[in-house]
C-alpha cells in the first residue's frame, strides 16, 4: 500500500515564480496546493476537503500580511506547522513571528532543498512522531498517576481532566494498542476516584458549608444577569450533552467569529437532563424548584417540557420584561435564524436557545450510529468538525456575531460513551437516562452505581420517604432482566448522561464576544 503523500499549502502572492520549488517537492512525495493570498489560504484550510500537514507562508503580501494570517491559522489549527518565508532578515520580525508560534523560518531567496529540509524536519517520519508521542505518554501517565495518589480538590480535578483530554486528543499520533489501552484504563480509574470523591463532598456543596465550584444553579447569577445589566445584546446558548473534548473540537471554528473566554463549572448529580437543565434555567436546585413551583416540576417528572416557563422564572432578577424572556428549541425543527437575531437587536429580547448537541449531530448522518463512530475518537472528532462547519448551529453563531451579539455558550451536562451494562430493579419514574433511575425502592449492584438514599442532601426533590436516586459509575448503562437484548441494543456504545463521571460533570462555559471587523483600510 503506497504511503500517503504529505499535503503542503503554499501561500505566496508570487507563487507562480515558485513552480520549480513546487515540482521539486512533488517529486519527493509531497502534494502542494499553491494559493495567492492569505484569505485564499484560510479558505483552503477551512473548507475541509483536504487536511494539510504544513503551511509555507509568505510574510509580505497585499491585503493580509503573513503575520496576520499566521495568527488566524494558529487560532483555528494550533497544531498545524507553519513556516514563514520572507525577504526580510530583521530580528524584530523574527521575534514577532516566534511570539506568534511560528514553527519555522526561511529567508528568500530559498532553494528547493531548503524547503524540503524544513518540511522533513517539522513533519519527520511517522516513526519519529510515534516515538515522541510515546515518550510524552509515559511522562503524562506518570504525572497523572502521581496526582491520583493524592487528595485532590475541585480545581485539581479539572486540571487532571484537561490533561486526560489533551492526551486523548493526541492518541492519533500513536499506533500502539497497548498505549491506547493504558490511556483508557487510567481514564477509567480516574473516573472511579472522581466519582467517589464527588459523592463524598457534594452534600457539603449543597449545604454551602465548604468552598465549592460554580455549579448549574449559579450560571444565571454569575454570567447571564451581569451581561444583561451591561445593556449589550446577549443570547444564552445551551448545547446539552456536550463533552469538553467535543467542545474543544468545535471551538476552533467558533474562534473565527468570536473572541472566546473559557470557564468551567460542575453539573448537578445526577447529570440527567431534567435535573441539570431545570437548575441551569432557573438558578435553583431541583428540590427548591419543586417547593416553589410544584405544578411545573410535576410536568418535568412526567417527561413534559416546561423549559420556556422555567426560563421566565430564572430571569426574574433581571429587568427584562416577561415577554422578552424567550426560549427556542433548536432541536425541534426549522428555527428562523433571522427571527432570533432581529428579536435580540430590534426588540431587546434575551433568548435562551437550547439544543441537544448529539441529537443535532446524529441527524447529520443517520446511517451511522454515533457509537460506532465514537470507537475511533480521532475519526469521530474529524467528522464532528466537518459537520459543524456546515451546520445551522454554526450559521446561527455567525449571524449573532455579525449582529454583535454576545453569546454565553454552555451545557447542563456532558456525556460518556457507555460500554458496560448493569441491571436495575424496582419501579422507576419516567424521567431517566441510560445512566440514571429514581423512584421508590429502585436498586442496582452497588459496585456500579451510587445510591443517593437521602436525596435532599443532594438538592433533589422527594416524593416519599422511600424515594431513591441511582446514578451510575464509570461507563455503565442500565439494563433490565426481562428486556436485556433491547436495552443492550439501545444503550451499548451510545453516548449517555445521568451518571457520575468527569465527562458528564465537568463542563465548559464560554463567553463569546463578536469579532469586530477593522474597516480602517490603509490604501
Amino acid at each position: 500500500m503506497p504511503m500517503k503523500r504529505k499535503r503542503v499549502l503554499w501561500i505566496d502572492d508570487e507563487v507562480e515564480y515558485l513552480r520549480s520549488h513546487i515540482m521539486f517537492l512533488e517529486t519527493r512525495g509531497y502534494a502542494v496546493t499553491p494559493v495567492f493570498s492569505g484569505d485564499d489560504g484560510l479558505y483552503q484550510l477551512q473548507k475541509g476537503e483536504d487536511r494539510y500537514d504544513i503551511v509555507l507562508l509568505d510574510e509580505q503580501m497585499p491585503g493580509k500580511d503573513g503575520l496576520t494570517v499566521l495568527v488566524e491559522i494558529k487560532e483555528l489549527y494550533p497544531d498545524l506547522p507553519v513556516v514563514m518565508v520572507t525577504k526580510s532578515e530583521e530580528e524584530e520580525l523574527m521575534e514577532k513571528a516566534i511570539g506568534r508560534n511560528i514553527d519555522g523560518y526561511l529567508t528568500k531567496p530559498v532553494n528547493p532543498s531548503q524547503v524540503l529540509l524544513v518540511c522533513k524536519n517539522l513533519l519527520n517520519s511517522g516513526e519519529y512522531v510515534s516515538k515522541q508521542a510515546k515518550t510524552l505518554f509515559v511522562k503524562s501517565y506518570s504525572d497523572i498517576q502521581t496526582s491520583l495518589n493524592r487528595s485532590l480538590g475541585y480545581k485539581e480535578w479539572v486540571k487532571l481532566y484537561h490533561s486526560l483530554i489533551k492526551r486523548e486528543m493526541s492518541l492519533s499520533d500513536i499506533d500502539d494498542e497497548s498505549i491506547r489501552q493504558g490511556h483508557h484504563g487510567q481514564f477509567n480509574d480516574a473516573n472511579k476516584k472522581f466519582g467517589d470523591w464527588l459523592i463524598s463532598v457534594y452534600p457539603k456543596w449543597v449545604e454551602e458549608s465548604v468552598a465549592r465550584p460554580t455549579m448549574c444553579h449559579d450560571i444565571l447569577k454569575k454570567f447571564i444577569i451581569p451581561e444583561i445589566s451591561s445593556g449589550r445584546p446577549i443570547a444564552f446558548l445551551v448545547l446539552d450533552s456536550l463533552r469538553m473534548d467535543q467542545y474543544i473540537t468545535i471551538q476552533r471554528i467558533i474562534k473565527r467569529n468570536f473572541q472566546v473566554n473559557n470557564y468551567f463549572y460542575y453539573s448537578l448529580i445526577p447529570t440527567a437532563k431534567e435535573i441539570a437543565l431545570s437548575s441551569l434555567l432557573t438558578g435553583a436546585l431541583p428540590r427548591d424548584i419543586k417547593k416553589e413551583h410544584e405544578s411545573l416540576w410535576s410536568v418535568v417528572e412526567q417527561g413534559g417540557t416546561v423549559w420556556e416557563e422555567l426560563v421566565k422564572i430564572g430571569l426574574e432578577p433581571s429587568d427584562i420584561p416577561h415577554e422578552k424572556r424567550t426560549f427556542y428549541d433548536f432541536s425541534a425543527g426549522a428555527i428562523d435564524i433571522d427571527s432570533i437575531a432581529s428579536s435580540i437587536v430590534r426588540d431587546g429580547c434575551v433568548p435562551t436557545i437550547h439544543a441537544d448537541f448529539l441529537q443535532l449531530f446524529a441527524g447529520f448522518d443517520s446511517s451511522a450510529a454515533l457509537g460506532e463512530m465514537a470507537a475511533n475518537g480521532t475519526a469521530f472528532r474529524e467528522m464532528l468538525e466537518s459537520w459543524f462547519r456546515g451546520s445551522r448551529l454554526y450559521e446561527l453563531l455567525r449571524r449573532l456575531s455579525s449582529e454583535e451579539v454576545t453569546v454565553i455558550l454552555t451545557c447542563s451536562s456532558g456525556n460518556i460513551l457507555s460500554t458496560r451494562g448493569t441491571e436495575y430493579y424496582g419501579q422507576d419514574q419516567k424521567i431517566y437516562s441510560g445512566r440514571f433511575r429514581y423512584g421508590e425502592s429502585v436498586s442496582c449492584d452497588e459496585r456500579f452505581g451510587y445510591h443517593l438514599t437521602e436525596p435532599e442532601r443532594f438538592g433533589l426533590p422527594v416524593r416519599s420517604d422511600s424515594t431513591l436516586y441511582i446514578s451510575l459509575k464509570e461507563n455503565y448503562y442500565f439494563t433490565e432482566h426481562a428486556s436485556y437484548q433491547e436495552y443492550n441494543r439501545h444503550y451499548k456504545n451510545s453516548f449517555e448522561r445521568g451518571g457520575v463521571s468527569m465527562d458528564e460533570v465537568i463542563l465548559p462555559l464560554s463567553v463569546l464576544k463578536p469579532k469586530v471587523l477593522d474597516l480602517d483600510l490603509d490604501f
